[in-house]
């Protein structure tokens, strides 16, 4: 089932440019703009507490990346384009595929941004759903571009996901 959701998503490649240009931004830029947009948001809401829960968030962010290839280590899965012989759309490493980095970090920087706002609900929907769209469209573009497995961008969302919710969630009850 992997593979045939897979080749469904990434037979769109090449039907329309203006996609393709869009998946490959958001396959190897996004998560840059996303951790700027982060540090900006953590900026805005200038208080300590904001700054030390920022200061968490980014740890869990750098451990849940570090965990990430700890699984990649012990799983070894091959990445589409080494399994399926072709190019992918963006340069990638053919080092293994599950977890998905990007998706991690994605995840858990939209988790953190989620928590933050716990109790700014008209605030939490829009800054919230913005991470938390880019972070879908970043682990979308991931399986688009053929770098990932689509089980990839699962383990790796919920691996960031869970990862954030675990360490800053309690951080927030105190």
């Amino acid at each position: 089932m992997n593979t045939e959701v897979f080749l469904s998503i990434h037979s769109l490649v090449g039907y329309w440019p203006w996609l393709d240009a869009l998946m490959i931004f958001f396959a190897e830029d996004a998560i840059y703009l996303m951790a700027f947009g982060f540090v900006l948001f953590f900026w805005w809401h200038g208080t300590k507490a904001t700054h030390r829960f920022f200061v968490k968030s980014g740890l869990v962010a750098v451990g849940v990346w570090a965990v990430h290839w700890v699984i990649k280590f012990f799983t070894a899965v091959p990445r589409p384009f080494v399994a399926l012989n072709f190019t992918p759309l963006i340069a990638e490493p053919a080092e293994h595929a599950f977890p998905s980095g990007h998706a991690a970090v994605a995840f858990a920087l939209a988790v953190a941004v989620w928590l933050a706002l716990k109790n700014k609900n008209p605030h939490r929907c829009i800054v919230g759903g913005i991470f938390m769209f880019f972070a879908i469209l970043i682990s979308f573009s991931r399986v688009y571009a053929g770098v990932h497995w689509p089980l990839d961008v699962v383990a790796g969302a919920i691996l960031g996901a869970v990862g954030a919710y675990v360490s800053l969630g309690q951080s927030l009850r105190r």
